[in-house]
């Protein structure tokens, strides 16, 4: 992220700018996300975390898609998740 171009920059807040679930975050926080986001090319079956993991990293899928799987372990326990 260091080393991004101006251009570069304009392109990833452009695409952030162009997602429905980011209409409502400042034009700031879409800055700074450009600045310190980065990109991660994963391969098929890759896990990205696990059920109980302490959340450390957000992720907003750009392309291809992804398989969520909840558990539910108790009956009042309220799962909550967004695949956009």
């Amino acid at each position: 992220p260091a080393d991004r171009t101006e251009e570069e920059l304009e392109v990833i807040y452009n695409r952030l700018r162009s997602i429905d679930a980011f209409d409502k975050y400042h034009p700031s926080l879409l800055q700074q996300m450009c600045y310190f986001g980065y990109y991660e090319d994963l391969d098929k079956g890759v896990t990205l975390f696990r059920q109980g993991d302490k959340g450390t990293n957000w992720y907003a899928v750009l392309a291809g898609s992804l398989d969520v799987q909840v558990i539910q372990t108790a009956p009042d326990q309220v799962c909550f998740y967004e695949v956009v």
